[in-house]
């Protein structure tokens, strides 16, 4: 994201914002297992590889942070609110009792890439389902 299209998002009404760890399905797949029992005995985040500020406008999702991305509406696949074969329950504290992972499949490019999102997470919850919910509105 250069500078023009972050002008130009904060000129859209914003829908909602947040903060949110997240990674691609590839990073999730090369992750070291035995950290999976860390995440049930230890303060850690969630697995994730990045994280930054959520931006949802009637245009798109954006990440401003160590990574940007930005997902017209266009481009979405698929949304999905749960946990999978990539990113299974035994990854999260409480085996994901609270909450789940926001999965987005979308096509930048003609590439097909996957990202999983945790979104405002605190000790025991996330608000994955209020954006989950909220995307669904904007691109229905």
């Amino acid at each position: 994201m250069n500078i023009f299209d972050l002008h130009e998002l904060l000129e859209m009404e914003i829908l909602l914002t947040g903060n949110v760890i997240w990674s691609y399905d590839f990073e999730i797949s090369q992750r070291q297992p035995a950290r999976d029992i860390f995440a049930h005995v230890s303060g850690m985040l969630p697995l994730h590889s990045h994280q930054g500020e959520i931006i949802l406008t009637a245009g798109g999702l954006s990440i401003v942070g160590d990574v940007n991305l930005h997902i017209n509406n266009n481009e979405f696949e698929q949304l999905y609110l749960g946990f999978d074969e990539v990113f299974t329950r035994a990854m999260v504290k409480n085996f994901g009792l609270f909450w789940q992972p926001l999965r987005i499949v979308f096509n930048k490019n003609y590439h097909r890439k996957t990202i999983y999102l945790v979104i405002d997470y605190k000790m025991f919850s996330a608000k994955n389902k209020l954006w989950f919910n909220t995307l669904q509105q904007v691109l229905s």
